[in-house]
This record gives structure tokens, C-alpha cells and sequence, in this order.
């Protein structure tokens, strides 16, 4: 299962570096930042953190709407 998440968040790397370099969207490398965190916060087992995400950004001081 391990392996599998890792090739599912390789492709989100990958999606995300693709869109950035498509769109010039600079908070893509802030996204990956968030998305690591959480990822880190699911391999833990802090699967209260992961679901407040706005949360967990705003602990990495950024500053993100949810939508």
C-alpha cells in the first residue's frame, strides 16, 4: 500500500508541476508544501489534521481560501 501512495503523490507532484508550468501559477509550490504536510499528517495517523487542511496551512503560514 505504501508504494501505491507513493506513485499516487509522485503523479500529483507531477500534475502540479505540469499546471504551474502551464498556467505561471506560483502558489503551486506552496500547494505541494501543504500537500506534503498533510501526506506526512496521514502516515502518522493524525487523520483529524488532515481533514482541517485550511488548518494546517495556516500552521505553515500560509495564507489559503478554501474552496
Amino acid at each position: 500500500a505504501c508504494v501505491q501512495h507513493r506513485k499516487l503523490q509522485d503523479a500529483v507532484h507531477i500534475a502540479i508541476k505540469t499546471f504551474k508550468e502551464y498556467t505561471g501559477m506560483r502558489d503551486a509550490n506552496e500547494v505541494i508544501s501543504v500537500l506534503e504536510e498533510v501526506w506526512q499528517l496521514m502516515s502518522a495517523g493524525e487523520w483529524l489534521a488532515v481533514w482541517d487542511w485550511p488548518e494546517v496551512a495556516r500552521k505553515m503560514n500560509l495564507d489559503f481560501i478554501p474552496a
